[in-house]
């Protein structure tokens, strides 16, 4: 394969977790483990892993999420402090596990984006 397939639609492909450049295969083979190739275009995906990159990114939005909604609930409603931090903690970890697969997704679409020479020698990033 060459790079004569453009890179597929990056919010939406990330959003799905599909491959970043002809937007069919899947990118993990887990929850996060990411694919050795794609399974449709025969991208190298596993070798330009994002590691740790997406989870920086969702602390500071979750974060920047988090404590306004937390000053607002406890504003509004008369919380026990358990009530409040069991629902706190519930939301925050939800938010995160279910954001995390897309935003890895996202930053590895954003590397292919601007170094897709780096994906056909299969090469490390960085």
């Amino acid at each position: 394969m060459g790079t004569e397939i453009g890179p597929a639609p990056l919010i939406a492909t990330a959003l799905r977790c599909r491959c970043p450049r002809c937007g069919h295969g899947g990118v993990y083979c887990g929850y996060l483990r990411v694919v050795e190739h794609c399974a449709d275009c025969g991208l190298a995906l596993a070798s330009n892993d994002s590691a740790d990159g997406p989870a920086v990114f969702l602390l500071f939005i979750i974060g920047g999420i988090s404590l306004p909604l937390a000053f607002w609930i406890t504003a509004v409603l008369d919380l026990p402090g358990w009530a409040f931090m069991a629902i706190a903690c519930g939301l925050i970890v939800g938010m995160t596990l279910a954001m995390l697969p897309p935003a890895k997704a996202l930053v590895l679409g954003l590397q292919y984006r601007h170094r897709p020479e780096d994906f056909e020698t299969g090469d490390k990033i960085g």
